[in-house]
């Protein structure tokens, strides 16, 4: 079996033999490597006293300049018998949890340094998870910013996230899921490109399936610029993209200012047989084989500009699970079967609750042009509406990621979508996750407040969570357990000792399943 078994647990709760008879626990703590300067005021092994110390520096930071990439492995003796019992379990949460601090009284040098990090990439992941002050107030700043850098004439839009966002996970990391921070600030952020892409992904939707919508391929092309190797231009003959194409062509490109506005454009770009032919012969000459040497001609950047796209203060960056089943079947190593031990898979991701902001602002200062496109704000309107709707934002889209609700329609003018097809909604959250996103709030309100109420709002749902989580399935208690453990870093548990290890006894049963 995988020294990290489906439920998460890990080598550093494993209990061997010494060679002398006698039980010893094994551990592996997460160290950074970086210069000695930088390790006298941090300390380069993984510590819960210096998680704390350490919790105000940027996330960004932490998961890129000051991560825990490597680590130590050894083994410390396990008390036996009863009279030892507190001895092992402090021990034991210990090696769980990754403190140095407490496992070096028993073991002054580990077997092997500065080895690959391998079983304890949760425990480094939490370590760069929260916001902290500093990333906070440089939020609020950049936010400042943003609005003193706004156009005569922006389009701007708000949206909260619903579900947790993951963006850049193909950037390298130790962990092999990146995250993308806004270097050198270190916070999260959408970049402005991704959310290019994005709406204009839900702009060629709406203009190739959605026959009542206001979008047409011509303002895609218009307002984001001219790809090439569009699906409906470049995909397979006889495909749903390339047929909405050329019936978009046959019923809806005549006399299409917008078209006829785009050609003007791109003019001077076309061959000269090119440039003789009408707007919609040159669209109709674009797809397939035949108009690759027409379509690589053609370069425009599109007359709208996207910005990034940020948290708001109060947002917070979490670990995030995944349990990837029939991995040895999808390498083609095995056939799938029910006795697999999946390896859990831990990443960052914006938790749900953080509000983002989007904004575009028009680059061409053409007249004739806007004319052509119309009401490009309300365009856009209808774009977010169905990123939002449909689509998502960052990684993992397709399972839940990434999504978002708008702020006050009627404020901010979202269309809603058209009647051409039953409307999707959001799927709400369920219970668990409910639960979870309440928590998940109460961690950062006493955060923030420095709060440690022992009979508190906080305390008291984590208690109750401790004994309703075991009813959820293994994946949805493990993202409990993570949570729970990631409020003793706000409020420890309240009580005697005796208490206090009855609940780091349930938290570690209900890790563990």
């Amino acid at each position: 079996m995988s020294r990290r078994d489906q439920n998460g647990r890990s080598a550093g709760r494993q209990s061997t033999r010494t060679a002398g008879g006698g039980k010893s626990i094994r551990f592996e703590i997460p160290r950074r490597a970086v210069p000695n300067k930088v390790a006298h005021i941090l300390g380069d092994r993984h510590t819960l006293q210096s998680c704390k110390e350490w919790r105000d520096i940027p996330p960004g930071h932490r998961f890129q300049l000051y991560f825990h990439a490597l680590a130590d492995q050894g083994s410390v003796p396990e008390p036996e018998g009863p009279d030892n019992r507190e001895e092992r379990d402090r021990l034991r949460a210990a090696a769980e949890k990754g403190d140095w601090d407490t496992l070096r009284m028993k073991c002054r040098e580990p077997e092997k340094a500065w080895v690959p990090l391998k079983n304890q990439k949760r425990v480094a992941l939490q370590a760069a998870s929260g916001m902290g002050a500093s990333a906070s107030a440089l939020l609020s700043a950049l936010a400042e910013r943003m609005n003193a850098l706004n156009g005569t004439d922006p389009w701007r839009r708000e949206a909260t996230l619903i579900a947790p966002l993951a963006t850049g996970l193909g950037n390298p990391h130790p962990v092999e899921n990146g995250f993308a921070f806004l270097s050198p600030y270190g916070v999260p952020y959408i970049a402005g490109s991704g959310v290019k892409g994005v709406l204009r992904r839900a702009a060629e939707e709406l203009a190739l399936f959605e026959p009542d919508s206001r979008w047409t391929i011509a303002h895609v092309w218009l307002l984001f610029g001219f790809e090439e190797n569009s699906s409906y231009l470049f995909g397979d003959e006889g495909s749903s993209c390339r047929e909405a194409y050329g019936q978009w062509i046959r019923d809806r490109a005549q006399n299409n200012r917008a078209l006829s506005a785009w050609k003007t454009v791109i003019d001077a770009q076309l061959s000269r047989e090119d440039r003789v032919l009408s707007p919609v012969d040159l669209a109709r000459a674009l797809p397939g084989p035949d108009g690759a040497n027409i379509r690589r001609r053609i370069h425009s950047q599109g007359a709208l500009a996207f910005r990034d796209a940020f948290p708001d203060s109060d947002a917070s960056v979490a670990v995030d699970i995944l349990n990837p089943h029939h991995k040895s079947y999808y390498e083609g190593k095995d056939t799938p079967h029910d006795a697999e031990s999946p390896i859990p898979v831990f990443f960052l991701t914006v938790a749900p609750g953080a509000r983002f902001v989007f904004s575009a602002e028009p680059l061409a200062k053409r007249h004739s042009l806007w004319e052509a496109i119309g009401d490009w704000k309300a365009l856009l309107d209808e774009a977010f509406a169905h990123a939002c709707d449909r689509l998502g934002f960052g990684a993992k889209t397709s399972v839940g990621y990434g999504a978002l609700r708008p702020l006050d329609a009627a404020r901010t003018g979202v269309v809603p979508a058209t009647k051409s097809q039953p409307e999707v909604e959001t799927p709400p959250l369920s219970k668990e996750e409910r639960v979870l996103e309440r928590l998940r709030e109460l961690i950062e309100r006493d955060r923030k407040a420095g709060r440690k109420e022992p009979g508190g709002e906080l305390n008291d749902l984590r208690i109750k969570l401790l004994k309703e989580a075991r009813d959820w399935s293994p994946e949805m208690r493990l993202r409990a357990a993570l949570l729970i453990e990631e409020t003793l870093q706000v409020l420890k548990w309240p009580g005697n000792k005796e208490k206090q290890q009855m609940r780091t006894k349930e938290l570690e049963e209900l890790r563990n399943g």
